[in-house]
């Protein structure tokens, strides 16, 4: 059992990290992130109070480095309603909601084969979480919502291991570039189970368990079984295993070699029943959603680790006509908006009632929304991230 050490991510932990090299953007205006750089690691804090409330219009193509439009085969085998998309080199793996199997398509968008099946015999599932897909040796990995195993399948679908372990709940997983496996999920006081998990080449686990201000309760204060309303919140974008948990509002980075979770991003975010945060570590910056719920409004901020510049955005997909950017929420180093045709139609009809959209944007919206039909599969936008 290794040993975990653990750093509270609260602001007031900020000033006695004395003796470190602290560097530090103008927190004037637009530069809102600042960052301390220390003996293991950069942490960076992102000043809400300094963040402009004005949006600022950015082009997709500042963000990627391709565009790519995937139509999905349109046969019933290859249908399919998403739930979490994971795209790779040359692969894009769709996990459905409910009882449905992982469909493995082709950057063409042709359809491989279904991932695995749905029942209880060895290989099977009844309700998958996450997944990952290594092309280094060819193995797409599976997670359930809940249960003591997950499994690897190889690129035609079948199961070839099975792995036990301590109970899981909503794990997530990331493969290293060693091809060994490094995961976390919703670890609950005075329950079985494990913080991260670590596979290893040789198969071996090793598991590492949270201090109890670091886990999550199962029941509120009224007795509910409420913890697993909770969600791990991963999207493996950048070098580092970095995640957050809707009990917090920090960006944590977990260190599998010296075993050591520290906060990556803390911000001074004063939670409120209307809004909540989700953040995001791209390559050269970081992506902070605010939800608004109720009514309230949404909004997207990039915060650039560099010169600390920090803003509200609103992007718009300068390969297609300029068409909004409705949601950019990137994960394993890759854009993606799924559409079903329908959705899709009204979009591009929508942006072409815009008396400010130019010629040559209008010519490419209507060659794009005539060669959409209602009953096609989905249609998805994608690329990949810039360095």
């Amino acid at each position: 059992m290794m040993k975990l050490k653990m750093n509270r991510p609260m602001l007031f932990l900020l000033p006695l990290l004395g003796g470190f090299l602290f560097y530090s953007c103008s927190n004037q205006g637009s530069h809102a992130l600042s960052f301390q750089v220390t003996e293991s690691d950069t942490l960076y804090t992102c000043d809400f109070a300094a963040v402009p409330d004005e949006e600022k219009q950015i082009k997709l193509s500042d963000l990627i480095e391709s565009f790519q439009i995937v139509r999905f085969e349109n046969v019933d085998s290859a249908l399919f309603k998403t739930r979490k998309v994971y795209i790779s080199a040359n692969y894009i793996g769709i996990l459905q909601g409910g009882g449905s199997p992982f469909k493995l398509f082709n950057h063409e968008g042709d359809f491989l084969c279904d991932v695995g099946s749905i029942g209880q015999a060895e290989g099977e599932y009844t309700l998958l979480y996450s997944g990952a897909i290594n092309e280094k040796d060819a193995s797409i990995w599976l997670a359930p919502i809940f249960g003591t195993h997950f499994w690897k399948y190889n690129m035609e679908g079948k199961c070839v291991s099975t792995v036990k372990t301590l109970p899981m709940n909503k794990p997530v997983m990331r493969l290293e570039k060693d091809s060994s496996l490094t995961m976390t999920n919703l670890y609950f006081k005075n329950r079985p189970g494990f913080l991260y998990l670590r596979l290893l080449k040789n198969d071996s686990i090793y598991y590492s368990t949270a201090e109890k201000q670091y886990s999550f309760s199962l029941y509120n204060a009224e007795g509910n079984r409420t913890g697993f309303n909770n969600e791990i919140w991963f999207f493996n974008n950048s070098e580092r295993f970095t995640y957050m948990t809707t009990n917090s509002d920090t960006l944590y980075t977990y260190d599998s070699m010296e075993d050591c979770t520290r906060p990556r991003l803390v911000t001074t975010f004063q939670r409120d029943k209307k809004h909540f945060l989700i953040l995001r570590e791209l390559p050269s910056s970081f992506l902070i959603n605010v939800i608004g719920f109720g009514g309230n409004k949404s909004k997207l901020i990039l915060a650039d680790k560099m010169t600390g510049e920090t803003s509200c955005v609103k992007i718009y997909n300068d390969f297609m006509g300029n068409l909004p950017v409705s949601s950019f929420n990137p994960s394993n180093g890759w854009y993606y908006q799924m559409f079903e045709p329908t959705r899709l139609i009204e979009l591009l009809e929508k942006q072409l009632l815009d008396k400010d959209c130019s010629k040559q944007d209008r010519a490419k919206l209507k060659e794009l929304l005539s060669s959409i039909d209602e009953n096609d599969n989905n249609i998805l936008f994608m690329g990949k991230l810039a360095k």
